[in-house]
């Protein structure tokens, strides 16, 4: 029932885009309205969170003061929620299903930027007409099955069903996550350009992230290092048995036990110039072990890294990271 709610209702394709397009208005709103705060001071929408006084007066009325407002700053963001208000919303272009299922921090900004790569430069579309959703969906537990823990009681056996009484309702899947994409611009022609860019971006991402995941496996080996578990599928392989590496295992056991790497590894592959293929990746291994050591050495789990690369040349990388 949970997961039928949250596929039908919570994360509704158009649930969704109503509560971003109400958070974009008040966002453009942020700096234009005001609450009193202690001392007589004016607190902008951001800021109440500082002040109970101001905070406990940031109500749903909210959206009443924005639309009803005589000032010109927001007319934007009224105009916005006119919007909601009237069913006018972002058009819903593309849903689909990435090859991985991950929580990377890189992801929506290398697909927007592969995206923007794939829309011709005819078209009048840029990144900000563009909004970008990742929905998981899941029974409670990510990709475990709850099942396991549910008590099942018979005469015979107090704790457990047979796996035949359990299988005929069970999906294959636990979790699931979906890529969605909706257009500020709700012609046919944009959006059908959009679509097809956005297609392109999330098979062009898939491939980047598999070549780097590759390229950092094999220098993995060539270095002797040891895997951080020894039941690894890594581990269990040597270098001449390369070739035949199950390469979607591999990744899926990165994602699982290193995903902060992975994150570092996908804004590497920042697909700026031809620094997806193989060898370009691996000159920059050293750099991403240097950052990723740096990384758990802060003792920060959730980092957002940033990729810089000179616009004079292509292979002077630099690393920014944001906490």
């Amino acid at each position: 029932m949970r997961a039928k709610l949250h596929r039908k209702a919570y994360k509704h394709k158009t649930s969704y885009i109503i509560g971003e397009m109400i958070v974009e208005a008040l966002v453009k709103a942020n700096d234009h309205v005001t609450f009193e705060g202690i001392d007589g001071k004016q607190l902008k929408l951001h800021e109440t969170i500082h002040a109970i006084r101001a905070f406990s007066n940031l109500t749903d009325d909210i959206i009443n003061l924005i639309l009803c407002s005589p000032k010109k700053e927001l007319s934007e963001p009224a105009n916005l929620l006119r919007n909601t208000i009237s069913r006018k919303l972002y058009k819903f272009v593309a849903e689909k299903q990435p090859k991985f299922n991950t929580e990377l921090q890189a992801f929506n900004r290398i697909t927007t930027a592969l995206i923007a790569q794939f829309i011709p430069s005819s078209v009048s579309v840029t990144t900000n007409d563009l909004v970008i959703q990742r929905v998981r969906l899941d029974y409670g537990m990510q990709a475990h099955n709850p099942v396991l823990n549910v008590r099942l009681y018979s005469k015979y056996d107090l704790n457990t069903a047979k796996d035949e009484e359990i299988k005929m309702f069970l999906p294959e899947r636990f979790n699931e996550e979906l890529i969605r994409i909706y257009s500020k611009k709700t012609d046919d022609y944009s959006c059908g350009i959009i679509k097809d860019a956005f297609e392109k971006a999330l098979v062009s991402n898939d491939e980047i992230f598999i070549r780097s995941c590759k390229a950092y496996i094999v220098f993995f080996i060539e270095m002797k290092y040891k895997c951080y578990n020894k039941d690894s599928v890594l581990a269990q392989k040597d270098f001449c048995d390369l070739a035949e590496f199950k390469w979607h295992e591999l990744i899926d056991e990165l994602l699982e036990q290193q995903p902060l790497l992975a994150d570092v590894l996908l804004a590497v592959s920042l697909p700026t110039s031809k620094i997806g293929n193989t060898k370009s990746v691996q000159r920059l291994i050293l750099v991403i072990s240097a950052v990723f050591g740096m990384l758990i050495n802060t003792g920060y789990q959730e980092l957002s890294l940033q990729l810089v690369s000179s616009k004079d040349n292509r292979n002077d990388f630099s690393f920014a990271l944001v906490i």
